[in-house]
């Protein structure tokens, strides 16, 4: 049985240049799995633009990375996020916590709006996948202390077919 000799993380993609925003602005609040996604931002927004369905189907052995994109956010919030399943139960199913200067009444001065993309590698073996990715807004990260807001929750099949 291998193992990570690196552990994988939740990357958080949060684009600086205005094109780039106005990319992830326009894509849906959706989760996708695609092979190895690019890079560079504008190619990853096409990407999931395209990549947007409810069932995905895919060959084994191939570099399976799961992205979400969330809720529009203010300048100062930030995501964090945390694998609760991954596989078991043929589940998976990722927690997305962010702040909500908005939602706690807090003074936006030259907001500047973002969606966030979080990108996170697959491991898993054939067989049938429920995915899920929860949006929630917190107080702060640390405490992951629930707002009132009803979390936005992205759902999605994976099927990995045997050889």
């Amino acid at each position: 049985m291998g193992y990570d000799v690196v552990p994988r993380r939740i990357i958080v993609h949060r684009p600086a240049a205005a094109k780039d925003r106005e990319r992830f602005e326009a894509l849906p609040e959706a989760v996708v799995v695609v092979e190895k996604p690019p890079a560079d931002f504008a190619d990853l927004a096409s990407v999931f633009k395209d990549a947007v369905a409810e069932h995905f189907v895919f060959e084994p052995d191939r570099p399976l990375y799961l992205l979400a994109t969330g809720p529009m956010l203010d300048g100062p919030d930030k995501v964090a996020g945390r694998v609760r399943a991954e596989g078991q139960d043929g589940r998976i199913e990722l927690v997305l916590d962010h702040t909500s200067a908005r939602l706690q009444g807090k003074a936006l001065r030259r907001n500047i709006r973002w969606r966030p993309m979080v990108q996170y590698p697959l491991n898993v073996t054939p067989g049938e996948y429920a995915i899920v990715a929860v949006w929630q807004a917190v107080e702060s990260l640390a405490e992951r202390k629930a707002l009132a807001a009803t979390p936005l929750v992205e759902k999605a099949r994976l099927t990995v077919r045997a050889d």
